[in-house]
Formats: C-alpha cells, structure tokens, sequence
C-alpha cells in the first residue's frame, strides 16, 4: 500500500515546483496580503484539482468500459502526458509584473478561495492533465479503491503542502526568481511528466500484446 503514496508524492513534488499561474498568483497574493489570505487561494486550488480528478477518473472509466479495456485509455493517457511534457520543456518563461506588486486594499478572504478555484478551473490545460493522470493509473491492474485514494490523497496533500510553503517563502521566493530559474523549473517538470507519459505509453501496449 505504500507505492500509490509514493508515486502520489512524487508527482505532487514534481508538479509543486512548475512555474504556472497559480505558481505566481500564491506568490503575488502572499506578498501583497500576507499568508493567510494566499493560504486560501491555495485551498481553492485544492478544491478545483479535486473536482478535476472526479471528472478525469470517472471519465476515464466511462472511456474503458465503453472499450472494455484499457488499451485505449493508457495510449491517450501516455500521449496526452508526453504532450505536457514537452511543452513545459519547450515553454519561454517571463516573470509577471504582478508577482512583485506589494499594496492593495483589504477585503474579504473567502473571495480568495473563489479566486484561487477560478484562477486553475480556468486553464483549459488542468483537466487534460488529470485525465492523463487518470490514464496512468487505469494501466495499474493492481489498484483498488484504496490504492485510488491513497494516489490521489497523496498528490492533493503535497500540492496544498506546497502551495502553503511557497506563500510562507515568498519574499525570498521574490528575490530568487529569475527567468533562468524558472525555465530549468519547468523543463525539470516536463522530462518526469513526459518519462511518465512513455512509461505509460509502453505499459498499455506491453498488456495489449501480451494478452
């Protein structure tokens, strides 16, 4: 029981460190409110990543038991992924103006869970990342109910994890950002999920093959 967690973990350390807009909305929103406020942006994007994976995972069975086995899944799941992986290795970053912006006024900080949903429901890209995610674990034949729930409980915990840090560190985080940085953080990124995305690709034609 103890592989779902570790692989869970992994992943989660792996997608903590990309360089995307909820990266820098944490960083902006702690700079300029302080932890508390960016803590539930970071809860927001807790609760978007949830409903995404109920989606990605339902949907993915859905796709298997209309083809009633996994083939299909774990081919689209591992294009998918490899897909995400180059285009992080490929992506051009830039550091936003408003990741250093320091002063706005006070308001409410529930509207802070609202903007951190809304901010990663948003991008397109969220979704098909999870379904991919949901692919590779579709090709696990060995996975229960339980094993879901530990992977997926474990990627959720070291995201928010994550996030929570980055919003306590953000003003040292402000002074090390560099373009620079931020490339090798998302190529870094790119190479696991594209290495997870081959892996996964040879696993589901390795059980077509071999059946």
């Amino acid at each position: 029981m103890i592989e779902p967690v570790i692989s869970g973990f992994l992943l989660g350390c792996f997608l903590a460190i990309l360089a995307g807009p909820v990266f820098f909305l944490i960083i902006n929103i702690s700079l300029r409110k302080g932890f508390s406020y960016a803590s539930r942006v970071a809860m927001g994007v807790l609760i978007s990543d949830t409903l995404f994976i109920f989606i990605a995972y339902f949907g993915s069975n859905f796709i298997l038991l209309l083809n009633n086995h996994r083939f299909i899944a774990g081919i689209i799941s591992g294009i998918l992924l490899i897909g995400f992986g180059i285009a992080l290795i490929l992506k051009r970053n830039s550091i936003p103006a408003e990741a250093i912006t320091v002063n706005e006024k006070t308001d409410s900080k529930s509207l802070y869970i609202l903007k951190g949903f809304m901010i990663n429901s948003m991008n397109p890209s969220v979704l098909f990342f999870w379904i991919g995610v949901s692919g590779t674990v579709s090709v696990k034949e060995h996975y229960t109910i339980h094993h879901l729930l530990l992977f997926y409980g474990s990627i959720l915990i070291t995201l928010f994890s994550f996030d929570l840090f980055k919003a306590y560190i953000a003003h040292k985080l402000k002074s090390i950002l560099t373009i620079k940085l931020l490339t090798w953080l998302n190529r870094i990124t790119g190479m696991a999920l594209l290495g997870i995305g081959l892996y996964t690709l040879i696993v589901a034609c390795w059980q077509a093959f071999a059946k």
